[in-house]
């Protein structure tokens, strides 16, 4: 008897952290579990996907009117139906609040909810109408979905205390990775003139550069550290509408000929193994892949304790939100980021200078690889077929 598809569904497939983490989970499920990609409309998949890939067509659109946005979405939900009934499928998996509303009234049984950021954070950036949609359609229609899956413990908690939505329907399962796949990239060489920067000790920042990574914070605070360690350099990894903005910060504090712009990187890995320290310095996350993906090359990770994910990654070992803490890294206090940014900043390049002290790199190092194991895909994939068959089981259940 054929098994029936179980559809992976989000908005469209340009490259970012859910469409990482569809292609993650997708390519782990074992053949058992025959997989659908369905998506709208993209412009380069970016990621290798396990199963079948579906474009269902009507693409965004940037510009465009209230009514032909929901004369827009009326046509999707149709057209999303319809694909869920032709293939027979039961199960559907949506990621990000965009593609939720499709899932709810996509007529499948099983309706999972992928929430991947914090909803506080996320909906900030919209527009005042946007935002109230977005609310409304948490509050009321999650509690319909089948069951939610969170990327962290303080996504969660969000839903539960801010929406309402019962604690019993909601689990918590982390990203998860290949592991031996990032060693082994790790290992290659970097080019010869990315070699020479890596001469010096390098901090180094991986993502998008745009305002919620915060990047602004970590080169003042790398223009803090210049002033005791004159050999380091900072290294972002990343492209974004804030690269010139970042640029010009740095030559206007006199340091850019230390801080070096390289773009995408298709292999990022190699330079977290070459790296003194990473630094995550966004200002809000769901589940920070590119922290794990540092901690399996074994760099030393230093972040700002920002919502969420952080703190359950390097686990917070303090009861004082407003002291330094970390178990597999070093957390910067979250009372930094409500405050002056000036201070944030002089702030992370203390805790930045910490990683320079005799030994403690070498340290963070072995700690980092030690969590690392934590997240690897067989220790994740279980829960996701767990939840696909309809049983509750956390990330917390396995450390029980």
């Amino acid at each position: 008897m054929t098994k029936k598809p179980i559809v992976f569904f989000v908005n469209h497939l340009h490259k970012g952290g859910m469409q990482r983490a569809i292609a993650n989970i997708t390519s782990a499920l074992s053949p058992d579990f025959p997989t659908i990609v369905a998506f709208f409309g993209t412009e380069d998949p970016g990621y290798d996907f396990g199963g079948k890939l579906i474009e269902l067509g009507e693409p965004g659109q940037l510009s465009i009117s209230l009514m032909s946005r929901i004369v827009k979405t009326i046509k999707r939900i149709f057209i999303f139906r319809r694909m869920i009934r032709e293939i027979g499928a039961e199960t559907v998996i949506s990621f990000g609040e965009s593609s939720a509303l499709f899932n709810l009234l996509s007529g499948a049984s099983n309706r999972i909810i992928s929430v991947r950021v914090s909803i506080r954070e996320f909906t900030k950036e919209f527009s005042r109408i946007n935002r109230l949609y977005a609310k409304l359609l948490i509050f009321f229609g999650y509690r319909h979905a089948s069951s939610i899956i969170s990327v962290s413990d303080e996504i969660k908690e969000e839903l539960t205390t801010n929406f309402s939505i019962p604690s019993g329907k909601i689990s918590v399962i982390n990203n998860l990775y290949d592991g031996d796949s990032i060693r082994s990239s790790s290992l290659e060489s970097l080019p010869d003139d990315h070699e020479e920067i890596f001469r010096d000790p390098v901090v180094l920042n991986v993502g998008s550069l745009c305002h919620q990574k915060g990047q602004v914070y970590l080169i003042d605070a790398f223009h803090h550290l210049l002033e005791h360690k004159s050999a380091a350099r900072l290294v972002f990894i990343g492209r974004g509408e804030d690269k010139d903005k970042l640029s010009e910060r740095a030559n206007g504090l006199g340091i850019g000929s230390r801080v070096h712009f390289l773009g995408h990187q298709s292999n990022p890995y190699r330079y977290m193994r070459r790296c003194h320290t990473f630094a995550l310095s966004s200002l809000y996350e769901g589940f920070p892949n590119v922290l794990v993906e540092a901690m399996f090359c074994g760099a030393p990770v230093i972040s700002f304790d920002c919502p969420t994910g952080p703190r359950e990654i390097i686990k917070f070992s303090r009861g004082n939100d407003e002291a330094s803490g970390g178990k597999f890294g070093i957390l910067v206090p979250r009372k930094a980021l409500e405050g002056n940014p000036e201070e944030a900043a002089k702030l992370l390049s203390i805790e930045m200078l910490k990683m320079f002290e005799p030994g403690i790199s070498e340290h963070y190092k072995a700690l980092s690889l030690l969590r690392s194991g934590d997240f690897n895909k067989g220790m994740i994939i279980g829960q996701w077929i767990d939840a696909i068959r309809g049983r509750k089981r956390s990330c917390n259940d396995l450390a029980t």
